[in-house]
């Protein structure tokens, strides 16, 4: 657990909501002109906000992740420990039976606004096709995907941390454009 000992959740649209209610209840927050931006295990919290909230207007999935349990945890064993620990601190066992709840299925078609979703084809820690699984469920008509896959280009690792210099850029530019 990382943070004052509150395990993570599957339903992560209940701490979203209140993030945003207590967002869009300060006077100088622009309500038209708000995102939301998920970056690694994040790819997976962030669309579920955005399933679930309507105030937002664009959302970026630095890493998609349409299955914490497939996608990370089974993907790539090194993680298992972390994973454990955000849930709880618990075995390997109970760890695999609650992470069953951690799916986008049934719930990335509510995601209606702008998306833009990037994913290294050589990421070690999150499998590529968890994020095209979760870009094609998305029901927003305005989507992108961007799978980096020319390793002398770069962004083809984790949250392409090799090659954030035109990652960011293009992130950014997408995001002007979209609020």
């Amino acid at each position: 657990m990382y943070v004052k000992n509150i395990p993570t959740r599957a339903d992560y649209e209940v701490p979203g909501k209140a993030c945003f209610d207590y967002l869009f209840s300060r006077p100088e927050i622009d309500p038209d002109r708000v995102a939301l931006m998920g970056i690694s295990m994040a790819g997976y919290y962030a669309p579920r906000v955005a399933a679930y909230e309507d105030r937002i207007k664009a959302l970026i999935s630095w890493c998609g992740c349409y299955s914490i349990l497939d996608d990370l945890y089974l993907h790539y064993e090194h993680l298992r420990p972390t994973v454990q620990r955000l849930l709880g601190g618990v075995s390997d066992e109970e760890a695999q039976a609650q992470l069953k709840a951690f799916t986008m299925e049934g719930v990335a078609q509510n995601i209606k606004v702008p998306t833009i979703m990037t994913h290294g084809s050589m990421d070690k820690l999150m499998d590529v096709e968890g994020a095209k699984k979760l870009f094609s469920e998305i029901g927003a008509e305005d989507k992108t995907l961007h799978i980096y896959d020319n390793p002398k280009e770069g962004g083809t690792v984790h949250c392409s941390h090799d090659c954030w210099v035109h990652q960011m850029p293009m992130l950014m530019d997408w995001l002007e454009d979209h609020v």
